[in-house]
């Protein structure tokens, strides 16, 4: 069922703990994008061995899932005793696809048109953040940003059919509310995330006090510490 969600807070952090926290919050992002690169290129290299040999036109819809499906068993880690890990199931492999394939124009008795093409992946469009930047995207809907002087950090998902909680499975969102988790919050630290959505706010007229937001994530020292997920 769908639901437009959406959801912003500003968090202040002790200054003696900012520029660690921003740090490890960007380098997360980094670890985020050698990976992305990795697996797109391990796309593109399963990709070329599938359709060597492929009569034209190549069906690439059918050998890029036969691809992707590869190159995600490729990360798996087992530990034992039913524990298992794969470190590509955070990447979101629909948006790799036009890495690895791009439209190549074909002229033929005057006449213009399109087929798919497999090219490499570009470094450039994995690119890594200097440790002094003040924000970046996660995702297609949340964004982080830093201010510096107020040693505040801004967390916000823009409206969109589930992007709350699209945004809350993202690895480095995973990671930026574990590292917010490990603050030690002093006085005068910390704030508040707010959600809503469209449910709540058709209840506005429904009844006294329906309607608006909700507190999602509450830090500060005298809170437990974790966000408040629904």
């Amino acid at each position: 069922m769908s639901c437009d969600q959406a959801e912003r807070g500003t968090i202040k952090l002790p200054t003696a703990q900012y520029s660690k926290f921003r740090k490890s919050v960007i380098q997360a992002y980094n670890e985020h994008q050698t990976l992305c690169l990795e697996a797109a290129q391990k796309l593109h290299a399963e990709l070329a061995r599938l359709s060597k040999g492929m009569r034209q036109p190549i069906a690439w819809n059918t050998v890029m899932e036969t691809a992707k499906k590869q190159v995600k068993n490729s990360g798996g880690t087992s530990f034992g005793y039913g524990n298992y890990r794969n470190k590509y199931d955070g990447i979101d492999f629909y948006s790799l696809e036009d890495n690895v394939l791009k439209d190549k124009a074909v002229v033929r008795k005057g006449v213009k048109t399109y087929k798919k093409a497999l090219v490499r992946p570009m470094k450039k469009d994995f690119s890594l953040l200097a440790l002094n930047a003040i924000g970046f995207d996660v995702g297609y809907d949340a964004h982080i940003r830093f201010n510096v002087k107020a040693h505040t950090v801004i967390w916000s998902v823009s409206e969109n059919n589930h992007a709350v909680d699209h945004a809350h499975e993202h690895p480095i969102s995973i990671k930026f509310f574990k590292l917010l988790n490990e603050i030690k919050w002093v006085r005068g630290t910390g704030g508040e995330i707010l959600y809503t959505d469209e449910h709540q706010r058709d209840s506005a007229l429904q009844y006294a006090g329906g309607g608006g937001s909700t507190v999602n994530g509450r830090y500060g020292p005298k809170i437990n510490q974790g966000a408040a997920r629904r």
